[in-house]
């Protein structure tokens, strides 16, 4: 296959996006990246030249998309306010570029990137299969999992679904928040019940993402996306603990009294118009007790296997945000 894809990636100043971003230039791609006209641009390479883009502008949509091989629609919002703001963003725009995309003659393959999320947990330690039923237990899951729907109905370009387990590293926010805890000499564990995750670094996470450009095997395929072990979440802040040479405090919060600061996380979403980092949809999402998924099917089709060196992934990670001023 050849390497020089004319690639456009949607979200693309995000955490996934700019990575995205990146390894696609390494490889020598035609990258153009699509991002919102206020968003911020401080992830993406220096000197590279974005296109800002209201998605609402189905006439600008189709002009950017003209003349290109493959779409990553990445852009999606993890938190929002209520349902509608999810449909709009989630389900809406997908749907809206599906149907922009069958009308692009240029264009050979729509690549989504959904959520492990869209699929729910996993009955077992076994990990969830790309075959079994989808059981969401947030909006965020089940705005991923009405987009991947839409897709399959009516996309009649050759399509392929990435369901990445949980993401970490350069540019990521969202663990942010363990390494900050951490820093402090806190780690936190919700409830008693031991809890797994699966856990995808980025570098691999984009790499993976990548075998699926123009890949005849991808077509019309959805993979879970993660690295071959899962972890219990006393597992990984412990690695986390030792990259970062900190001691902490192990601090085993029971899960109702978690329950009044997700509430609070609502009405102060509600008052100041931007979703809390914790709320009561996130506080479903982390009482789950396996979010465990099979990277078997990626591993026989794509031939991606990936056994991923925790301790290493987080130093990387926490030297990361210790060079960028974040921690």
């Amino acid at each position: 296959m050849s390497n020089k894809h004319k690639v456009v990636i949607t979200g693309a100043n995000g955490f996934v996006g700019s990575n995205l971003v990146k390894h696609c230039l390494d490889k020598g791609c035609e990258v153009t990246g699509l991002v919102r006209s206020a968003a911020d641009l401080s992830l993406l390479p220096t000197g590279y030249p974005p296109v800002k883009i209201d998605y609402r502008d189905d006439s600008a949509l189709k002009t950017v998309l003209s003349g290109q091989e493959i779409l990553v629609h990445n852009a999606a919002i993890t938190r929002g306010r209520n349902w509608e703001q999810f449909r709009k963003h989630n389900i809406e725009l997908t749907s809206r570029l599906v149907n922009i995309a069958n009308e692009t003659g240029s264009l050979r393959q729509f690549i989504f990137i959904s959520s492990q999320a869209a699929a729910g947990i996993c009955r077992g330690l076994s990990g969830k299969k790309e075959d079994e039923e989808c059981f969401p237990v947030s909006n965020y899951g089940k705005s991923k999992l009405f987009a991947e729907e839409e897709i399959q109905r009516n996309c009649r370009k050759n399509w392929t679904i990435v369901r990445p387990a949980s993401v970490f590293g350069e540019g990521d926010s969202d663990f942010l928040q363990y390494f900050k805890l951490v820093k402090k000499g806190i780690t936190p564990v919700l409830g008693f019940r031991t809890k797994y995750i699966s856990l995808i670094s980025i570098s691999c996470l984009v790499d993976f993402i990548y075998r699926t450009f123009s890949n005849p095997r991808a077509y019309n395929e959805i993979f879970f996306s993660s690295c071959s072990s899962h972890y219990s979440m006393e597992e990984f802040t412990g690695t986390l603990e030792k990259a970062m040479k900190k001691r902490t405090i192990r601090i085993r919060i029971p899960e109702f009294l978690v329950y009044p600061a997700a509430v609070w996380g609502e009405i102060k979403g509600k008052i100041s118009r931007r979703p809390s980092l914790l709320n009561l949809q996130k506080l479903k999402e982390m009482k789950s007790s396996n979010w465990i998924c099979d990277p078997g099917k990626a591993k026989e089709v794509l031939g991606f296997d990936e056994h991923l060196d925790l301790s290493e992934a987080l130093r990387k990670t926490y030297n990361w945000y210790k060079e960028k001023g974040w921690l």
